[in-house]
């Protein structure tokens, strides 16, 4: 859970949103929901991966007096709000790189559709300890060097009230450098940057998009995606710390720039798994599992397979059980299309605490399968996958107001509860306080978001509320005119 803060970001003017393990923005077309769900992608991308450095740490500890420990007796760190708007700096000062690079993110070939957007992000310090007390039950390892040789040091810490202690797990050099006061700042200030990045992979997950063209990709990417093409795009992904405009213009020139980097990573994913880059072993058994719910519940009689190819890879291909014959992906429904990507994701690339973001999951849907959907993707949640999804449907809106109803302190009426959902499945069930939902709302020529909690109850529609409404009073209306 963090908060970002957004201005400028196409159409959005000026924007603040708590990012929960699911949040959903709905709105109009052409409100910038696409905008915010790649950007998302891209702030968790870069965030993950922050580098501290322990040198400068040691230099900030005694310039801003942070309260810490490291005698041979004991090594600590208390964190107060020094360390927290440290932190929030340094991330912030991380992110400023990504904004600056958001034309390149998005593949926008004017350079001029971002250049004044501002984005910024902001934790308290509970937030911060409630990451840190996820991260506190695993041991970890640091590499020292010490007289040219290359240490491993295994650590874990704890956390009582604010103060973390760190343990330092016995090897043939523990005992130097916990009685070396030089070496044991070194090392205490090793365990500080660890710590900080732990903390980061940790408050930004891993992402993956599903993207609102994915149904049209999962049959054509071989078309946009060869071995040459993926070395211009590790080329291409210099976004991160810049490109020269002029590398930038001759990439696009090769013909193979026109998505933003969240699109042609979920290209790239395709082609992995065809190629056989990907080991066909499912990442996470639970999430394995709950893809083969997915099948099972709107495939109805067929799954997702792979056949193998004259040249050494694969085809995703469906089987179709009452015929015992698989076919070409293209020939299937358009729902199935849809929801390939999701099923080969949650069997062979999710993990726990990734972030799962889904543009407009209900295209191509029933509504009865829309809402089967989001029992699977609330289930999920609750099995610690972080979800973002952008949509215009009033029924996810409605099922999911239906799905925070659940007594989840009551193992017996929750049971009771779960007849009358479509999967029966007692665990789509979700608490409220994980879920947070936002409107775009257009005032004058800009859109902000608007929270659309409501505290006696679950959430509003807002506009779909309204527009449901007016829908239906029209034929009242036109029946008058008779």
């Amino acid at each position: 859970m963090f908060k970002v803060n957004i201005r400028n970001l196409g159409q959005i003017f000026d924007s603040s949103l708590i990012f929960k393990p699911l949040t959903i923005i709905i709105g109009p077309n052409n409100s910038n929901k696409t905008y915010l769900a790649h950007t998302l992608y891209g702030l968790c991308e870069i965030l993950e991966n922050t580098y501290y450095d322990g040198t400068s740490l040691s230099k900030t500890a005694k310039s801003k007096k942070w309260n810490v420990v490291h005698s041979n007796n004991e090594l600590s760190i208390e964190f107060n709000n020094a360390i927290t708007k440290y932190l929030n700096d340094y991330l912030n000062k991380e992110l400023n790189y990504f904004v600056k690079n958001l034309s390149n993110f998005f593949q926008d070939s004017t350079q001029t559709l971002f250049s004044t957007t501002e984005i910024n992000v902001k934790f308290t310090d509970e937030q911060f300890l409630q990451y840190l007390k996820l991260l506190s039950v695993k041991k970890y390892k640091i590499f020292f060097n010490y007289k040219k040789n290359h240490i491993d040091v295994d650590f874990k810490f704890s956390i009582k009230d604010y103060k973390i202690n760190f343990k330092i797990y016995k090897t043939k050099y523990s005992t130097i450098f916990l009685d070396n006061n030089l070496l044991r700042k070194r090392l205490f200030y090793r365990l500080i940057e660890r710590l900080f990045e732990l903390l980061s992979s940790q408050a930004f997950p891993t992402p993956f998009l599903l993207p609102s063209e994915r149904n049209t990709l999962i049959v054509s990417y071989k078309l946009l995606s060869n071995r040459r093409n993926k070395y211009q795009r590790s080329s291409r992904r210099r976004y991160l710390r810049g490109i020269e405009r002029t590398k930038l213009d001759l990439l696009r020139e090769l013909g193979e720039f026109s998505y933003p980097i969240p699109v042609e990573n979920f290209i790239e994913f395709l082609d992995d798994i065809e190629s056989s880059n990907i080991d066909l072993v499912k990442r996470n058994e639970n999430y394995g599992n709950v893809a083969n719910l997915l099948e099972s519940s709107l495939f109805e009689n067929s799954f997702t397979t792979f056949d193998k190819t004259k040249l050494g890879g694969r085809e995703i291909r469906l089987f179709i059980k009452n015929k015992k014959f698989s076919i070409d992906l293209y020939n299937a429904s358009s729902s199935i299309k849809q929801l390939t990507p999701l099923i080969l994701y949650l069997k062979y690339k999710a993990k726990e605490n990734d972030l799962l973001i889904i543009d407009e999951p209900e295209m191509n849907l029933h509504p009865s399968s829309l809402a089967k959907l989001l029992e699977i993707i609330t289930l999920l949640v609750n099995m610690k996958l972080n979800v973002f999804l952008t949509t215009h449907s009033p029924y996810l809106m409605s099922h999911l107001n239906n799905l925070v109803l659940g007594d989840l302190k009551n193992e017996n009426v929750l049971k009771r509860q779960s007849r009358y959902l479509y999967l029966k499945n007692k665990h789509s069930f979700i608490d409220k306080e994980k879920v947070s939902v936002y409107e775009m709302v257009k005032k004058n020529k800009y859109f902000n978001l608007l929270d659309l909690t409501n505290e006696s109850s679950g959430f509003s529609w807002g506009s779909l509320s309204q527009l449901s409404s007016d829908i239906n009073s029209k034929s009242y209306q036109i029946e008058l005119e008779k």
